[in-house]
């Protein structure tokens, strides 16, 4: 097999064959009207479709209707997302506005409700402008195309305060000429923190491939890369991934041939974790971006507790922020993590990133080594941490096991842009 290849240009979804998309705007904030704020995604192909959705307890009205569907449903047709309001705490009335989504873009798709998922993504405790989303539903649905400029409309129609698209593209070359392609969009800035955080992510593929491998290979992929971000702590009500498979290519992706399945899962960790890093990038009013790498830890769930304390911690965070090589405060938030530390084993690094999510650093210099502080590279420290990326490597020396995470520092503005949403 060849190399899998990103798309230097993506198009996002409508570079996935059989799959139609639109992007068109009908005033949800009721602010701008020419604002694109609902989008669908429709494949004339039954596809097969796997999940995932926010661990919060308190769920958005369409996220319990998405699970409904995903459980009940044997095959799929389309996605219907709106911005600007996450149909979320709002009671009975958000039940039946999710559903009447639901039916209203089977209709007019002429497919069955139950093969179209519904999302929503926007501002909490507000009921949806009804006729806004019927007149939407309708105009989406006449400009279903596969053609660029749709595909870059949905793009746009799924953003809240992101600043900037979320999309890629992979092609996975097989034998004789064979390509399997995956595309997918996806928006989130903040209320960034697994499981998940407050972001959409929409994937299609051409492959064949069944229901059960599908999702045990997308919740595979979403924990090592969506799972494994955050901006500022907080779990939102209304995250939701879901890809749909139609099959188009004749490919077919199955735990027989494990070559291909092997290659597949690869790729849309690559897929996923090249749109999660896209993601924090964009973190609301972040000025840097650093990965927090834990290995050797008895479990991985230590691992986990080390990183997400150190890259949740406000003083830490703050300390980012000011290109402060403040260990003592690394050492402070991992010793209060819950995870079994021994201080005299402990080593810590700063290093400079070369790839999001890779194991391979440069520039690599110690900050503590067993236990102890090393001063004379305060120097070196000062450089690294002032660069908009870079990396905290630590290393527990009690077991095999680790965990890397993507954070950001805490800024004034975040603070201020966050502070009221009137």
């Amino acid at each position: 097999m060849n190399d899998k290849i990103f798309n230097e240009v993506s198009n996002g979804i409508v570079d996935v064959p059989g799959f139609k998309v639109a992007g068109v705007a009908c005033d949800i904030r009721k602010k701008k009207k020419d604002r694109l704020d609902l989008g669908i995604i429709f494949s004339k192909i039954p596809c097969q479709a796997a999940g995932t959705f926010t661990e919060n307890k308190v769920k958005a009205a369409p996220v319990e209707l998405c699970m409904q569907t995903l459980n009940a449903g044997n095959s799929f047709h389309a996605i219907v997302v709106n911005s600007g309001n996450a149909n979320a705490v709002t009671g009975l009335q958000g039940v039946i506005d999710a559903k009447l989504m639901q039916s209203l873009t089977a209709e007019l798709c002429s497919v069955d409700p139950g093969s179209v998922f519904v999302c929503s993504t926007g501002k909490i405790g507000i009921t949806l402008p009804m006729e806004n989303i019927k007149n939407g539903i309708s105009a989406a649905v006449e400009a279903l195309s596969s053609e660029n400029q749709q595909g870059e409309n949905i793009t746009k129609a799924i953003l809240t305060t992101d600043t900037r698209t979320k999309k890629a593209t992979i092609k996975i070359n097989l034998e004789e000429g064979k390509v399997i392609t995956i595309g997918a969009i996806a928006k989130g800035a903040g209320m960034i923190q697994p499981n998940m955080a407050t972001m959409l992510s929409f994937i299609a593929t051409d492959a064949q491939i069944e229901g059960s491998l599908f999702q045990e290979i997308l919740k595979s992929a979403v924990d090592s890369s969506f799972n494994s971000i955050t901006v500022d702590g907080d779990m939102s009500t209304n995250d939701t991934v879901l890809a749909l498979a139609n099959g188009n290519s004749g490919i077919e992706v199955n735990r027989a041939n494990e070559v291909i399945a092997k290659n597949f899962s690869q790729a849309l960790v690559q897929l996923c974790q090249d749109l999660a890093y896209q993601i924090v990038s964009d973190g609301e009013k972040i000025s840097k971006v650093v990965e927090v790498v834990v290995v050797n830890a008895l479990s991985k769930v230590d691992a986990e507790k080390v990183a997400r304390t150190v890259g949740n911690s406000s003083l830490v965070k703050s300390s980012w922020y000011g290109a402060d090589p403040n260990w003592g405060r690394l050492m402070g938030a991992l010793g209060c993590s819950g995870a079994e530390i021994k201080p005299e084993k402990l080593n810590i690094q700063y290093a400079e990133s070369v790839k999001p999510f890779s194991e391979n650093f440069s520039n690599t210099v110690d900050i503590i080594k067993n236990g102890e502080p090393c001063y004379t590279n305060e120097t070196e420290w000062d450089k690294l941490v002032a660069l908009e990326r870079f990396i905290v490597f630590i290393d527990l020396n009690l077991g095999k096991e680790k965990f890397h995470l993507i954070s950001t520092d805490l800024t004034p503005e975040y603070v201020s842009y966050n502070k009221s949403e009137k």
